[in-house]
This record gives structure tokens, sequence and C-alpha cells, in this order.
């Protein structure tokens, strides 16, 4: 995952990639 997701997107994409 990216930095721009932000930590909001860091949960699921975290699981994502």
């Amino acid at each position: 995952w990216s930095r721009r997701c932000g930590e909001a997107g860091l949960h699921h994409a975290r699981g994502n990639r």
C-alpha cells in the first residue's frame, strides 16, 4: 500500500497488499 492511502486506508489496505 502507498502512503497516500493514509492511516484510514492503512488497515484495509494492509491486507490488500
